[in-house]
């Protein structure tokens, strides 16, 4: 009778462990694709990046433009977005937006764009005066001045930045100021300029 259980409880055990391994995501691991998986590619100052196992939609919501004219975030996907929220009284924001003008001057363009969303109620015109003092003049001007973005996706903290795919999903979150023109964060930006929209 205990050999009969000792059979069944290896068979138990066996059968289990054939489940958990076939519930695993292959795709998600560099060995099994043949690809280098995002998140192998974070490194150096990048790692203190949040990255997403599962990644999320970036919520859509509208922005106005120098010009006047409003637009919806989700009208930008199809390239890949740095997200920036980003407000005047905030001395970190200052702190790396010279860094954000850097990396729209060298990627900006179909495939990539800074996306810095402005949380002053001052709206455009107190978008374009803080660029300006700040001298940041390549950055376009996407100002939220009811601040829906800086009150949902960064919890009112600033300033935020949201790494996003060309599907508008998000792929790495950072609070706070971070160099985002170094060496590791442009390896980040080419490796999903390069995957299949």
């Amino acid at each position: 009778m205990q050999r009969i259980l000792l059979i069944i409880a290896v068979i138990a055990i066996a059968t289990l462990g054939i489940f958990l391994y076939s519930g695993q995501a292959p795709s998600t691991t560099a060995e099994t694709t043949g690809k280098t998986s995002f998140a192998s590619l974070v490194r150096g100052n990048m790692s203190k990046l949040t990255v997403h196992e599962s990644p999320v939609q970036i919520e859509d919501i509208p922005l106005i433009l120098e010009d006047g004219t409003s637009i919806q975030l989700s009208s930008l996907q199809g390239k890949v977005l740095l997200v920036n929220l980003w407000a005047s009284w905030c001395a970190p924001c200052q702190a790396e937006m010279a860094h954000l003008n850097d990396v729209q001057i060298k990627l900006g363009g179909d495939d990539f764009e800074v996306v810095a969303i402005n949380n002053d109620t001052g709206g455009v015109d107190k978008a374009r005066e803080t660029l300006d003092a700040w001298s940041v003049p390549d950055l376009a001007v996407y100002a939220d001045p009811k601040m829906r973005s800086g009150m949902g996706m960064a919890a009112t903290r600033l300033p935020t930045t949201f790494l996003v795919d060309r599907k508008g999903m998000i792929r790495a979150t950072y609070l706070g100021p971070l160099d985002w023109a170094s060496e590791e964060a442009y390896e980040l930006y080419e490796a999903l300029i390069a995957e299949a929209s």
